[in-house]
């Protein structure tokens, strides 16, 4: 299929958007489209898609039409996004995920900051014309909490991010094998360039609606960062404490599924379906860091 994207492409972009992907051309279709959509008097920008291994490379150039393609052999979302940096003209990066979609001001309401960074808010795919399944009652709920991110860990996230190309060279690519964007922003922050959360740059991402997707993912995001802690010297104890709280939480977190208005009008039944995923993706959490401690993985992690 050709794509019917048209980008305003021009040789001194001031913002290089750069997007990994793989192995999801509906999402990425969906996100092109929308930055097709972003406002005529956003700053000139080009759009670079890192595809990181894609099964299907024809449907992938096929989707990314009028954007830059480039391919990066080694697996993950951080390499992917460094392979974009390597690219991009743009004297700003903005990176956004495949399965994300900006809203029309996205850029041109992007404050002139060193770091910055928006909210995902999670939204059901096809709602209304599907019934939502466990797996995206969960991410709804779950997925995404990107303001207590912030609060809690100065964690702006990669799926929404903005950094001046100058200060992302002074600071460094993104690493391997840890919580890329945790890092980043925590050794953004060690050299001044704090990093900064604007309500106004919210993006949209699509619930997960497969189980094992979503499975898949906490448990990378909880191997990352056990790794993260191990690299940062935090002391072990601390981190099985918080590996004992994530394994208890359900009895807490039970109480949102049950009364949560975002899941108003599933029923009974599906709230049941979603509260019982809700331990599996937890105790699925403790069970890969568990993993990591068996194998005895507490080793500093390489720029890469």
């Amino acid at each position: 299929m050709a794509s019917e994207l048209s980008f305003a492409v021009t040789e001194e972009p001031c913002v290089s958007v750069i997007i990994p992907h793989r192995d999801d051309v509906a999402g990425l279709a969906r996100t092109l489209a929308a930055l097709a959509r972003l406002a005529p008097e956003s700053p000139a920008f080009e759009v670079i898609v890192v595809d990181n291994g894609s099964r299907d490379a024809a449907a992938v150039r096929a989707v990314a039409g009028p954007a830059r393609l480039v391919h990066c052999a080694q697996i993950g979302a951080g390499p992917a996004r460094n392979a974009g940096v390597a690219v991009a003209r743009g004297r700003r990066l903005a990176f956004l995920d495949c399965d994300c979609e900006p809203a029309a001001d996205w850029l041109r309401a992007a404050p002139e900051a060193p770091v910055v960074g928006g909210p995902v808010r999670v939204g059901l795919l096809d709602q209304g014309v599907r019934p939502p399944t466990a797996a995206a009652g969960f991410d709804l709920l779950f997925g995404f909490d990107s303001e207590r991110s912030f609060r809690r860990d100065g964690l702006l996230l990669t799926g929404n991010l903005m950094v001046e190309a100058a200060v992302f060279a002074a600071v460094g690519p993104f690493r391997t094998g840890v919580s890329e964007d945790l890092d980043w922003c925590r050794r953004a922050a060690a050299m001044g360039f704090a990093p900064r959360l604007e309500a106004g740059l919210a993006v949209r991402h699509r619930a997960i609606d497969d189980e094992a997707r979503l499975l898949a993912r906490w448990r990378r995001v909880a191997r990352e960062m056990w790794l993260t802690d191990r690299d940062a010297g935090r002391p072990v104890v601390a981190s099985l404490w918080y590996q004992a709280k994530v394994a208890l939480s359900p009895l807490v977190h039970q109480f949102r599924v049950l009364w949560h208005p975002a899941l108003a009008g599933t029923g009974g039944r599906f709230r049941l379906a979603v509260g019982a995923l809700l331990w599996r993706v937890r105790w699925a959490r403790v069970a890969a860091v568990f993993s990591l401690v068996g194998r005895g993985s507490g080793r500093s992690i390489p720029l890469g």
